[in-house]
């Protein structure tokens, strides 16, 4: 019974291991490319379209992402994100 309770935690930590190193590497690849949305905002002046691109820096060991407004030319997010 002690096997067999061994081999399952051993198991469990080897999946958990494995996953995490699989978000870490999607994460790191995806942090390197800029996503692109278009948003479409309705006012009293009508509706606007927006393009919103993802910005990405590494800064301190750390990944941080924030999303810019192509169209005004200005910060969209009012902070930066971390990613990881």
């Amino acid at each position: 019974m002690k096997v067999v309770k061994s081999i399952l935690v051993i198991l469990l930590a080897l999946i958990m291991v494995c996953s995490s190193l699989i978000l870490v590497a999607a994460e790191t690849t995806s942090s390197h490319n800029e996503s692109t949305t278009t948003v479409t905002i309705s006012d009293e002046n009508g509706p606007r379209e927006y393009v919103l691109v993802w910005k990405y820096k590494y800064e301190n060991g750390h990944y941080y992402k924030r999303r810019w407004n192509q169209t005004l030319g200005e910060w969209y997010d009012p902070y930066w994100i971390l990613v990881y």
